[in-house]
């Protein structure tokens, strides 16, 4: 499913953002850049290694990029591997006796 895997635009434009910084295409830069996604060490450097071979450089366009990140089918096959991460942060404070659940609580009597 589209929504649950990286697409090569994403990819594309943080690629493009690395570069436009002159940072280096590295797996830690790329991490960083990542970090809404489930991406675990050796899936980054699978990817780090797919985008190297791809020579890319600070002078091509987003677009280029995307363009260049399509033909590389090693590289499509890494990102499908790719999951966003959905996180759910609950702030609550709790005082006295009682329960403090958050999100669904399930009860066996």
């Amino acid at each position: 499913m589209i929504s649950e895997t990286i697409t090569t635009s994403i990819l594309a434009s943080t690629i493009y953002d690395i570069l436009k910084h002159s940072l280096a295409l590295s797996g830690t830069n790329l991490k960083n850049r990542l970090k809404d996604w489930l991406v675990d060490d050796s899936t980054l450097t699978a990817l780090e290694n797919q985008i190297s071979s791809l020579d890319l450089n600070s002078d091509m366009s987003e677009l280029a990029i995307e363009k260049r990140l399509l033909v590389s089918g090693e590289l499509l096959e890494i990102i499908e591997t790719i999951k966003h991460y959905n996180a759910t942060t609950i702030v609550q404070t709790h005082s006295g006796s009682g329960d403090n659940v958050a999100g669904n609580k399930v009860i066996n009597h």
